[in-house]
């Protein structure tokens, strides 16, 4: 009788051990990572002058509206700078690594409505071991907000479909909730991995009546269609914009240049560290006709049909990747491959191990200590498996465990001491300190974007013929040193290089 509390409070510790490493792999470091570029720099750049400009309806990018996106992941990082006291990238990074763990938690729920709690606790840690997952949820963009919101939609059809009475009707309620979330967040794209990923998670029987899911639709589409309204009253040009933003999608107007094949190795990249049992997996499963194989490839069926892509796109699907993966893994002893496997993978994860040790070593200059107490339970998590391995246990918990430990150091490690940042946020320390407010500032040759939030202001763009013709004061950025500044009245004001020879020049005319 004492022995299934027992069993339960085991089961508890071991899911509370794989969900604790699995947020501190999001978290680790995560304020000191280079803000990602263009569409990082969109969204909390927006959201500060939301702050700035208490306006909420209409989101405003440097001075220009913004309205290619819901404002969803802009309210969110304004309250978060609201919490921190003032704008910052921690602040922002911090709701997105919330979400995450939401994410995490909706696989969990997920795999608990279709299998065991060995499996759950398998699929947590897979998806935190994904690189594409990982790498994602360190960077405050709009595709870390709609995979959230759809996967614990998704979870919340999983159990309503499964549960009767007041406990289903809540899970329901919940799920239209969340489906609500994620159209404020990215869109009608919600409605689309949402009812793929509800189609293949509902029991083969049973349900709730039409009437029901078409009255939770509705409500959930009132928040986004609310706002629309607001906007349009204010900007009636805007309905034109989300028309060619939402079927330029699939027109073709709105197009990248990448294949339709592009989405294959971005997905096997993105599984990197259990590469090898999500491709068996994924080969099984389609075979067999297993349910989250098929609403893993539903899902890029569609997003083969779009004509812009992107490997962030795919973040919603890690949630089908990790559950099939961890399924396969789970009845490790029924395919007898999947042992096999499991060794190779162990033996490749050994290689990376060693191959980001020696990145770590190399880059050791700019490492803190913390990065050697990341590296430490990297080689603890590669020790662990390699006894296991020699008495012939290789346990699936530690190799997906390990997969963990290698994308956090990948990412939350050695990305975060990149030494350019350090060269991009004094630059802009500086220039937030000794650039006046009402002194015109520009910029020449491509300078980072990361910059428009760093001094909290996008540099106006100037032509090199117009550099004697600049209104006084003013201050200039460029990517290289001024050719004859001097008979303009140009003075140098200070130049940076970073680790990687990219020069920033600072100059000032009066």
């Amino acid at each position: 009788m004492h022995l299934l509390p027992e069993l339960n409070r085991r089961l508890m510790l071991r899911f509370a051990a794989a969900l604790t490493l699995a947020a501190l792999s999001l978290t680790v470091f995560q304020g000191q990572s280079q803000i990602d570029g263009i569409h990082e720099v969109r969204v909390i750049e927006t959201a500060r002058e939301m702050l700035e400009l208490d306006d909420w309806i209409v989101p405003r990018f440097a001075g220009e509206l913004r309205l290619e996106k819901p404002p969803l992941p802009y309210w969110i990082s304004t309250l978060s700078y609201k919490l921190a006291g003032a704008p910052s990238v921690a602040a922002a990074r911090f709701a997105v690594a919330g979400l995450g763990l939401l994410m995490l938690l909706s696989v969990w729920a997920i795999a608990r409505a279709d299998g065991s709690a060995r499996m759950a606790r398998l699929a947590v840690l897979i998806l935190a071991g994904f690189l594409l997952f990982n790498s994602e949820f360190r960077k405050v963009t709009t595709d870390p907000f709609l995979a959230a919101w759809t996967s614990a939609a998704i979870a919340g059809f999983a159990w309503a479909h499964r549960l009767r009475g007041r406990r289903a009707a809540a899970c329901l309620a919940l799920a239209y909730l969340f489906l609500s979330l994620a159209l404020l967040a990215k869109g009608p794209i919600a409605l689309a991995f949402v009812a793929i990923g509800a189609f293949f998670v509902r029991p083969r029987e049973g349900g709730h009546d039409w009437h029901w899911h078409g009255l939770g639709l509705l409500l959930a589409c009132l928040p986004l269609i609310a706002w629309a309204l607001l906007v349009s009253e204010r900007l009636p040009d805007a309905v034109s914009l989300w028309r060619h933003e939402v079927l330029g999608r699939v027109t073709g107007e709105v197009e990248e240049v990448r294949s339709r094949w592009f989405y294959f190795p971005a997905l096997l990249a993105a599984a990197v560290p259990l590469l090898l049992p999500f491709f068996a997996a994924l080969l099984r499963g389609l075979r067999g006709r297993d349910r989250f194989a098929l609403w893993l490839t539903s899902g890029l069926v569609f997003l083969m049909i779009l004509s812009s892509r992107k490997a962030a796109y795919l973040l919603p699907l890690t949630a089908p990747a990790s559950l099939l993966t961890a399924r396969y893994l789970d009845r490790i002893q029924a395919f007898r491959e999947a042992a096999w496997l499991a060794r190779i993978q162990f033996v490749v994860n050994l290689l990376l191990t060693a191959a980001l040790l020696g990145a770590a070593l190399a880059w050791r200059d700019h490492l803190s200590w913390g990065a050697g107490a990341m590296a430490a339970l990297l080689v603890l998590a590669a020790g662990t498996q390699i006894r296991q391995a020699s008495r012939g246990r290789l346990r699936v918990a530690a190799l997906a465990a390990g997969g963990v430990m290698i994308t956090t150091f990948y990412n939350g490690t050695l990305l975060a001491h990149l030494p350019e940042e350090h060269t991009l946020h004094n630059l802009g320390a500086y220039i937030n300190e000794h650039v006046p407010r009402h002194a015109v500032l520009y910029q020449q040759g491509g300078n980072d974007p990361r910059l428009s939030f760093v001094i909290n202001r996008l540099p106006a763009a100037l032509d090199d013929s117009l550099l004697c013709a600049t209104q006084t004061p003013a201050w200039l950025i460029r990517r290289g040193p001024l050719t004859q500044a001097s008979a303009c009245g140009w003075q140098e004001i200070l130049a940076t290089q970073s680790g990687k020879n990219r020069q920033f020049h600072l100059y000032r005319r009066n």
